[in-house]
């Protein structure tokens, strides 16, 4: 993302801007905050009548889902984290979900490494939020290994267990797996049944328990 600033008359205020990727629900997804000049030319150097032009890369979280993101540009007082205005809204921009990442772009809450099906191996998982309550949404993402030549094609069935030994299944797809030298990470957005029983629950990938948590 490219923006041209034009500036007006001299600033007393050395202000970060920040462009962000966010999503349909708001979430930030890709971000970049900065100074102009890759940080060498801030606002309180810049005289009547600069037009300064700046590249921001806003790389998207290993994560996103695909979809729409509108991306925007906000200027704030990094002393103070007080906005210069409102956010300004750059456009859309169409993203397809990763097909792979490298290892150290990964980084779930939990990290794991269970087998859930032959050459399948779970690495972690992150869940938003960390408590679950009857009918209200959550978030959860998985983390895979890649494995040999890549691209081979798993079954994935997610499942919910409550404290009454009610099973919910989640969901269930296809996940295409990159090469070994990769990690990949598919996102999920739920929501939790309306009748559930409260207490003790436990995640599961294809049987596979992974995680436990807290329903309300």
């Amino acid at each position: 993302m490219t923006l041209f600033f034009h500036a007006l008359k001299s600033l007393d205020t050395d202000y970060t801007f920040s462009v962000k990727a966010r999503d349909a629900k708001g979430r930030v997804w890709g971000q970049e905050d900065k100074w102009t000049g890759d940080n060498s030319y801030a606002t309180t150097q810049w005289s009547p009548g600069d037009v300064v032009i700046e590249k921001f890369y806003p790389g998207l979280n290993a994560c996103a889902p695909a979809g729409e993101y509108r991306l925007t540009v906000e200027a704030y007082d990094p002393t103070t984290m007080q906005m210069l205005g409102d956010a300004i809204t750059l456009g859309t921009h169409h993203a397809d979900a990763s097909p792979g990442n490298l290892y150290e772009h990964l980084e779930p809450a939990q990290a794991i490494d269970i087998e859930v099906a032959p050459q399948m191996r779970l690495l972690g998982y992150t869940l938003t939020p960390g408590e679950l309550r009857a009918g209200e949404s959550f978030s959860l993402s998985l983390y895979w290994r890649g494995v040999g030549a890549g691209k081979p094609s798993r079954q994935a069935i997610i499942q919910l267990r409550d404290a009454a030994n009610t099973e919910f299944t989640l969901n269930e797809q296809a996940i295409a797996l990159p090469d070994a030298n990769r990690g990949l990470c598919t996102f999920f957005d739920f929501k939790m049944p309306q009748v559930i029983a409260a207490g003790n629950g436990t995640l599961f990938v294809n049987d596979v328990e992974f995680a436990n948590v807290m329903i309300r």
